[in-house]
């Protein structure tokens, strides 16, 4: 986990940081998948009217996402914050170290307000938090990060950097998940309990043992596959 730069229990206010906005000033999102969507809708709960503009080399000619412009590239404006709305692990973290060489300054974090987020946790620059999901006390997200839908990070657990934590997945308390990890759609990581690098937790696995090797685990209690 390089780099936490986190605040303590909320947000970045994405929307104070642009309150002097001019009319080029607007969220820039790089992707234009599914989590663009969900992207788009947590912002939306809190202003409907800001100005969001997504980037993808698919883009099509005139595309338009949820009333949001998609283009091909795009430069970020002095004004201007990003975020990059990918849920692959590899092509997230390609795309956001590339930006953060040029651009670190503007990335922000985004938390849906129907998340809940305990005293003292801290969200890394880059990670997305999805409506429903829930922080504890003193947990810790690293960069670049998604805690996706109605997930649980329980108290003084701690996500790495790049790692994706699928819609209805449980991190119990104090287990430590390192950095590219992918914790499948209602899978469970018991308390205390801790995941190494590049690991992918397949949909509903139960990780009951210390993971120490890299690859794919599947099943209950989880084993690896390959």
């Amino acid at each position: 986990m390089d780099g936490m730069g986190a605040e303590i229990g909320k947000q970045i206010n994405i929307f104070s940081r642009l309150q002097k906005r001019t009319e080029d000033s607007k969220i820039v999102i790089f992707g234009c998948g599914g989590h663009a969507r969900s992207i788009i809708n947590v912002i939306r709960e809190n202003n409907k009217e800001m100005d969001i503009v997504l980037v993808d080399d698919n883009a099509k000619e005139k595309e338009c996402i949820l009333g949001c412009k998609v283009v091909h590239e795009l430069e970020i404006g002095h004004n201007d914050v990003y975020i990059v709305a990918i849920g692959d692990n590899l092509k997230r973290r390609q795309i956001y170290n590339r930006l953060k060489e040029d651009y670190a300054a503007h990335c922000t974090f985004l938390i849906s307000s129907y998340a809940g987020i305990g005293i003292d946790a801290r969200i890394g620059v880059g990670t997305f938090v999805a409506p429903n999901a829930y922080v504890g006390a003193q947990a810790v997200i690293g960069e670049n990060s998604i805690i996706n839908t109605s997930s649980i990070i329980e108290h003084e657990a701690m996500i790495g950097d790049h790692t994706h934590v699928a819609p209805g997945a449980i991190i119990c308390g104090r287990t430590r998940i390192g950095n590219n990890v992918f914790c499948g759609a209602g899978s469970t990581i018991i308390d205390k309990i801790t995941i190494c690098d590049n690991v992918t937790i397949g949909a509903g696995a139960v990780v009951k043992e210390n993971i120490s090797e890299p690859g794919v685990y599947v099943g209950v209690p989880a084993k690896r596959i390959k």
